[in-house]
């Protein structure tokens, strides 16, 4: 969105089309599973920056294409969602511009393969305004129970923040992201970070 011709809500219009084929994948599943068919997933990643867009090439051969740290970017955090058992995140930039239209959470602060520099992420659950399906919707308290223990974690009390994550399992107990936290909690626990700590975790592959 935003190329070739210019869209000032193209933050908008990304994570709309993102959660629409999420949405229209979780209908289909419940479909394919009643036949037997395998359970399909899909991993959705948006970011919001500069880039170049056009033609590329020469006269003998050229694409019309995206290339800049913008697109790796975002190439890199669709990635990310296997790591956490999501479906769409993005990007510190494109939640800045879409945080008050949709119901997001922090995930975590990273640094992609092939960049120093961290990003905060956000997982997207649903507009603000609309009532969202069973799949893309997480119980009352959850949110502000994931951010208690957020906090906790970037706090380096790894002992109460594992306990918090593993009361959200009882609300939601096949949440991706509590299980990669409280995970993460226990070895955190064995063999402590350190007073200078930043709270990033490296992702070693895209």
């Amino acid at each position: 969105w935003g190329a070739p011709l210019i869209q000032e809500n193209h933050a908008m219009l990304g994570v709309r089309t993102g959660y629409d084929m999420v949405k229209r994948l979780h209908q289909l599943q419940v479909i394919w599973m009643a036949r037997g068919l395998p359970k399909l997933n899909v991993g959705v990643g948006i970011n919001s920056g500069p880039m170049t867009v056009g033609n590329v090439g020469s006269t003998m051969r050229f694409d019309y294409t995206v290339m800049g740290d913008s697109v790796n970017l975002g190439s890199r955090v669709e990635g990310v969602n296997k790591e956490y058992g999501t479906n769409i995140i993005v990007t510190e930039y494109t939640h800045a511009i879409v945080k008050d239209k949709w119901v997001c959470r922090y995930l975590d602060l990273i640094a992609v393969k092939g960049k120093k520099e961290p990003t905060a992420i956000y997982e997207v659950f649903h507009p603000v305004d609309e009532e969202p399906e069973a799949a893309l919707k997480r119980p009352d308290g959850f949110l502000e129970g994931w951010d208690e223990a957020i906090r906790l974690y970037r706090a380096q009390d790894f002992e109460t923040a594992k306990e918090h994550f593993e009361a959200l399992l009882d609300l939601y107990a096949d949440d991706g992201p509590t299980m990669v936290y409280i995970e993460r909690c226990e070895l955190m626990a064995e063999d402590p970070p350190g007073e200078h700590w930043d709270g990033v975790f490296v992702m070693t592959h895209k």
